[in-house]
């Protein structure tokens, strides 16, 4: 199943003025990968972190919900990351690029990012290094919009990619976002 992925050597893009915080290539990714997931969890400081979670919704669409929990300080980034596995149970984790709490290249990513595995819980993202932090795939303005593939699957996450990435433009402000719910700890 994995070699599908491995043949997808490079995703253009044909958007732009494409942004720092840009997910409309990662969520075109994730809906062909698995259109059945409808359920994005994010942890997040929600207070600083507010502008990103809504441009995902705007690009996740209408028929996707974001389940983000609300996470103020590192001390309380095991509790979100429990609430969010055990009881939210989300299909998909994102990693928001710019958190100050969780976010690509922390050993606490790295931690959370392998406990979403054990749950069977895929994370995905937008910068590079999320690849060696375990993600399964990251397509962002930091890849180049190159779609980039973990090399090495954890915990029973199955994924099976789609063939040929095309992004068309962007229309995002034409449909409706996702539905968010913020969770307080």
């Amino acid at each position: 199943m994995f070699s599908i992925a491995r043949s997808i050597a490079i995703a253009t893009l044909a958007l732009t003025g494409a942004g720092a915080a840009d997910f409309g290539p990662l969520m075109e990714v994730a809906k062909a990968t698995w259109p059945e997931k409808k359920h994005l969890g994010v942890i997040a400081d929600y207070s600083r972190s507010a502008e990103a979670v809504q441009e995902l919704a705007m690009e996740a669409g209408e028929g996707m919900s974001i389940t983000v929990v609300d996470c103020r300080d590192s001390l309380q980034i095991n509790r979100a990351e429990k609430i969010l596995l055990a009881k939210v149970k989300p299909d998909i984790l994102v990693l928001l690029p710019d958190d100050p709490q969780i976010h690509d290249g922390t050993f606490q990513t790295t931690v959370t990012v392998g406990h979403a595995s054990l749950y069977g819980v895929p994370t995905i993202a937008t910068k590079p290094i999320a690849i060696r932090q375990g993600a399964v795939f990251a397509i962002g303005p930091e890849t180049g919009m190159e779609l980039l593939l973990t090399t090495r699957m954890k915990g029973t996450v199955d994924v099976i990619l789609p063939n040929r990435v095309t992004f068309g433009p962007k229309v995002s402000s034409l449909r409706r976002p996702a539905t968010i719910r913020v969770l307080p700890q």
